[in-house]
C-alpha cells in the first residue's frame, strides 16, 4: 500500500461527508461510498476528456483540487446555512 491509496481513502471519506453528513454509522458508511464513486468519477472524467485538455500528469493536480474541494465545502455549507437561519430570525 502506497501514498496513493491513503489520499483515495482521505478524498472519498471528506468527499462524502461533504456529501452526506454523517449522523450515525450507516450514513457515515453511505457517504464513504457516495464520496469514493464521486472521486473515482471525477478522476476518470479528467483522464478521459480530451475537451478539457488534462493529460495524465495532471492528475495530482486534480487530485489535489477535489481533496481541497471537499474539505472546503462542508465549512462553507455551514457557514451558509447559519447565515441563512440568522436571517430568518
Amino acid at each position: 500500500m502506497g501514498v496513493g491509496v491513503i489520499v483515495i481513502g482521505l478524498a472519498s471519506l471528506i468527499g462524502g461527508e461533504a456529501v452526506l453528513t454523517p449522523s450515525s454509522v450507516v450514513r457515515a458508511l453511505i457517504g464513504c461510498v457516495i464520496g469514493a464513486i464521486i472521486y473515482r468519477l471525477a478522476i476518470a472524467l479528467a483522464l478521459n476528456a480530451d475537451f478539457l485538455g488534462f493529460k495524465a500528469q495532471d492528475l495530482n493536480l486534480i487530485t489535489a483540487v477535489l481533496v481541497t474541494l471537499a474539505i472546503v465545502l462542508p465549512g462553507a455549507r455551514n457557514s451558509l446555512v447559519s447565515k441563512l437561519t440568522r436571517k430568518k430570525a
